[in-house]
């Protein structure tokens, strides 16, 4: 009897033949539920079609034996149904039924490809987005196949209580040609089996697929999370491998990532040149790579935003702005707040570029000398578009500023947070309450911001010498030969 190919079977076939290599498969479950509910694989035929295969959780044990990946089978005694949309790996929408009864003939593999992926880009991934929480979307997405440079990759650790739930774990960071990074965090056996020392020792760059991931945002950052049916490949035997290791020699090549340092030097003077960059060559990275990254530069303040508000009373956990009720601040998302946050703006220069950046109390307080809190108690009925003195005196102050990517703000141009000035001397001076005739109600500083400005009229020149794709850790945290 001919075989059939997987793109002509229809649902509810029965009395049909597949030669078929099996690629993957995994017992079926739903985190953090350890109930088994199944034995699931994914076949391959000869044309580079792909199909799912279902078995029941009793039958678990017996199909292990048989759909070990890389095995090649005639089979037949099997039904087409249609697919499920729940942890839905490919988007056949027709899936294999196999029981005891379904007949498993071993054969030659002789033409069967050796991967099957549906690739999407970074930008395609928010229409993939997943809420775990949100069950009564519908259709729900098709589980995600990701590709990308490996950049680095944490050690296993564990998460959870003993008691309750806990599970082992493992972050992977994964960059496209744009920069673009992605998190990927690894779950359970795939987390402790992941071999981070032969990887990282491996010639870059590494290429890492992905399979079977559900996609979802944390603090707005997309990332990726591994599901029972996913499996990672490193520089998988794909046509395209070569093409897209070259890509990334000549991309990392002509612009090198920035060599970071990620943990703060103990010598306060390193400390100064920590990560220090031109704004200019800052404002012109992608942000994703960097988001976690406190820099440096040496820069002047050189003007207010007037535009906005020189105090905001908002929420001290997020920047959503507070009501007064009562007596009481309230955030729609955190409740009541005691001590809301106010903020101001304005712009810093270092010759290269201007840009905007929030600072937030208590550090912010060093760049105004005074808490901003007792400021607006000071004045009498504060108008927030009003600046006062105290606050324009700030133009001109030239300091060592240390900052952050704002990764709540994703337009362009990039907005920077303020962390600390590293050249302070002296603490906030303070002013008395109520200097004024009129009061206003308890709030306490929490922020300024500024914005870009101007565009530099040319770019900073910083590819003169190459960096490696890898940069070194932290010298001072280097064992040091005795």
């Amino acid at each position: 009897m001919t075989a059939d190919k997987i793109g002509s079977l229809r649902i509810n076939d029965r009395d049909r033949v597949l030669e078929a290599k099996v690629y993957r498969a995994w017992t079926h479950w739903d985190p953090p539920n350890t109930t088994e509910k199944g034995f699931r694989a994914i076949l391959l035929d000869k044309q580079g079609d792909a199909i799912q295969a279902n078995m029941e959780a009793a039958e678990i044990n017996y199909f292990k034996g048989i759909l070990i990946p890389g095995k090649t089978y005639r089979i037949y005694g099997f039904t087409c149904v249609p697919t499920e949309n729940w942890q839905q790996t490919l988007q056949n929408n027709i899936s294999l039924s196999f029981t005891t009864a379904t007949g498993f003939d071993v054969i030659e593999d002789d033409g069967f490809p050796k991967h099957y992926f549906n690739f999407i880009s970074y930008n395609q991934l928010p229409a993939r987005v997943i809420d775990p929480f949100d069950k009564t979307r519908k259709p729900q997405p098709v589980l995600t196949d990701y590709i990308g440079c490996y950049i680095s990759s944490t050690k296993s650790d564990k998460i959870g209580n003993p008691n309750r739930n806990r599970s082992v774990f493992r972050k992977v960071k994964i960059q496209n040609l744009n920069r673009n990074s992605l998190e990927l965090t690894l779950w359970g056996n795939l987390a402790e089996s992941f071999n981070k020392e032969a990887i990282d020792a491996m010639e870059k760059p590494v290429i890492i697929a992905v399979s079977s991931c559900r996609v979802s945002r944390f603090r707005n950052n997309l990332q990726l999370s591994a599901t029972p049916a996913t499996y990672y490949y490193i520089d998988p035997d794909i046509p395209e491998l070569e093409q897209y290791k070259a890509e990334y020699r000549e991309a990392f090549n002509l612009n090198p990532p920035l060599q970071i340092i990620r943990k703060a030097f103990k010598d306060k003077e390193k400390e100064k040149f920590r990560n220090r960059y031109p704004l200019a060559v800052l404002m012109a990275e992608p942000m994703e790579p960097y988001t976690d990254v406190k820099f440096t530069c040496e820069g002047t303040i050189s003007d207010l935003n007037t535009s906005r508000e020189w105090f905001y009373r908002s929420c001290s956990s997020c920047s959503i702005k507070v009501e007064q009720k009562d007596g009481t601040y309230r955030c729609r998302v955190h409740g009541p707040v005691e001590s809301p946050a106010n903020r101001y703006t304005a712009y810093i220069t270092d010759n290269t570029h201007t840009v905007m950046m929030t600072f937030f109390t208590p550090k912010a307080n060093d760049i105004v000398g005074i808490d901003c809190d007792t400021l607006v108690k000071s004045l009498k009925n504060p108008d927030p578009k009003d600046f006062p003195k105290e606050i324009k005196d700030i133009v001109g102050q030239k300091h060592i500023f240390q900052f952050h990517f704002n990764a709540w703000a994703k337009q362009v141009p990039h907005e920077f947070v303020f962390n600390d000035i590293l050249d302070k001397d002296d603490e906030p001076k303070q002013i008395e309450a109520g200097s004024s005739d009129m009061t206003t109600p308890p709030s306490t500083y929490k922020g300024m911001q500024t914005r870009s400005k101007t565009e530099a009229s040319s770019e900073v020149n910083r590819r003169s010498a190459k960096r490696p794709l890898f940069p070194e850790e932290d010298p001072d945290n280097k064992k040091k030969k005795t």
